[in-house]
């Protein structure tokens, strides 16, 4: 158990600047833009912020059920006509 929390813990370290510096990039883009081009423009970009990442969480549903679908019908005698018509649908 000690072992894989150190694996964990050398995976994990590097990832936490990262996710910093995309924190901090979320968080100076609307103040830039409200300096720049005014408090209208900074609810547009919210606005549309919010949008995507509505339309985010949709794929991500999508994904996560396209993932558990295709481990299940990986192995028919159809599956590539499957994945083609899932891909096309797409």
């Amino acid at each position: 158990m000690r072992k894989q929390l150190e694996e964990l813990w050398k995976y994990s370290i590097p990832l936490i600047p990262n996710q910093l510096s995309w924190w901090i990039i979320n968080c100076s883009d609307r103040t830039i833009i409200s300096s720049l081009l005014g408090i209208a423009a900074n609810g547009v970009y919210a606005f549309v912020n919010k949008l995507s990442s509505i339309v985010i969480i949709f794929f991500n549903i999508f994904n996560l059920t396209w993932a558990e679908s295709a481990s299940v019908h990986i192995k028919d005698d159809n599956s590539s006509e499957y994945f083609t018509k899932v891909f096309n649908l797409i």
